[in-house]
């Protein structure tokens, strides 16, 4: 997602985690996280930030995501977020 009109278009559906980059091209993943948290409709879904920082969990905490990956991501570690995350851990 590049702008919060791209949040608006994806309310339609039933989203139950973000993975979110921190680093994108127009808006980066702070100012996402920030968007996401205000709109009422996705204020609960959870964030799982993914950033190179080497501190992933205490910046997404810093943040306000739920959890944060280090980059590169390791296939285990992704599954085991996204089962924790979408009720199957």
């Amino acid at each position: 997602m590049d702008s919060l009109l791209d949040v608006s278009r994806v309310t339609t559906g039933r989203l139950v985690l973000d993975l979110l980059d921190m680093m994108m091209p127009v808006m980066n993943g702070a100012q996402l996280l920030e968007a996401l948290r205000e709109d009422g409709r996705l204020a609960s879904l959870p964030v799982v930030s993914i950033t190179a920082d080497g501190h992933a969990e205490s910046k997404a905490a810093q943040l306000g995501a739920d959890a944060g990956i280090k980059k590169p991501v390791e296939l285990p570690e992704l599954l085991a977020v996204v089962a924790k995350y979408c009720g199957h851990g």
